[in-house]
């Protein structure tokens, strides 16, 4: 079985964008590992539908976890991991929430301030469903 799953920083040369000769997205980018005192940098690359939408929402310094395979580059001579998932992680703290006014300072139904009465739906069914032409 080949699986690899690391934990660390985007680098800080961010992610990279490219395409493959046959036009097939692939994103590059190094996750930064601290042990100690030490520093481990590794090359992960995912290629295919997912490239895109990740090139856009990854940035270096984010904490993430990559899920994939150990893979060779021939061409590089170098190990690297071929991604099939990556997930960002927040820890407390690094995304400070600020309660919004209209909502009040607390979380309590009865703090809520609207701005309007809830009226209570006329039909508590869609008409479909209740005329049995689902």
């Amino acid at each position: 079985m080949n699986k690899a799953m690391i934990g660390g920083t985007i680098s800080d040369y961010g992610v990279r964008l490219s395409y493959t000769p046959a036009s097939k997205p692939q994103l590059s980018f190094s996750v930064d590992i601290i042990e100690g005192d030490y520093h481990v940098y590794v090359p992960c690359q995912i290629v295919g539908h997912n490239a895109e939408p990740l090139a856009e929402t990854l940035e270096a310094g984010m904490y993430v976890v990559v899920d994939g395979k150990l893979s060779w580059k021939k061409d590089q001579q170098k190990l690297q991991v071929t991604a099939f998932g990556v997930e960002r992680i927040t820890t407390a703290g690094t995304t400070p929430h600020e309660p919004s006014p209209e909502y009040g300072r607390g979380s309590e139904p009865a703090e809520f301030n609207l701005g309007h009465a809830r009226r209570p739906r006329k039909r508590p069914y869609p008409k479909a469903a209740l005329e049995g032409s689902f």
